[in-house]
């Protein structure tokens, strides 16, 4: 297989493990299956299902080759680069089961400010590689920032804020 070849298989390689990884995190929402998502209380601005599973596709597809070109480069900080990314593929499979498959959107949203933090160090050290992987990431901060404001908004809205007595019984 000529030096084409193997580029496109290994490419190929890295968006099944993508694929993977995303079908993990959507998993949490087949746990649904007493309706606390559709129930839940939600601003009247929250995207339709169809949107989000667009949305979401769309940032998982940026964020996978923004990560093969940076894994590409021959360059002393593609390892650690890699690394912060992986961290920030937990973190978002994370997420997912905690708003969506443990019903906890408080806990979401600290482990969503954790994800968008280390997001924002990775745009840095991919940006240090190679700018075209960290433009690619652009698209998935904004829309992981608008996800973080709907989070806050549902968690505010039902009620589920922490309260320091339920931690003296």
């Amino acid at each position: 297989m000529g030096c084409k070849g193997e580029l496109v298989m290994k490419l190929f390689s890295f968006l099944v493990f993508f694929a993977a990884a995303a079908f993990a995190a959507s998993f949490a929402s087949e746990f649904n299956s007493d309706g606390w998502n559709v129930v839940s209380n939600k601003p009247s601005w929250t995207p339709s299902e169809r949107i989000f599973e667009l949305l979401w596709a769309i940032s998982y597809l940026l964020m996978a080759i923004a990560a093969f070109q940076v894994w590409q480069e021959r360059h002393p900080l593609s390892p650690r680069s890699i690394g912060w990314w992986l961290g920030l593929l937990g973190l978002n499979i994370a997420w997912s089961w905690l708003f969506f498959g443990f019903h906890s959107p408080g806990l979401a949203l600290i482990e969503m400010s954790i994800l968008l933090i280390v997001l924002s160090a990775t745009i840095r050290l991919f940006w240090r590689v190679k700018r075209s992987a960290a433009s690619l990431l652009t698209p998935y901060l904004m829309w992981l920032s608008f996800v973080w404001i709907l989070n806050l908004v549902i968690w505010w809205l039902n009620g589920s804020g922490l309260k320091i007595t339920e931690f003296f019984h």
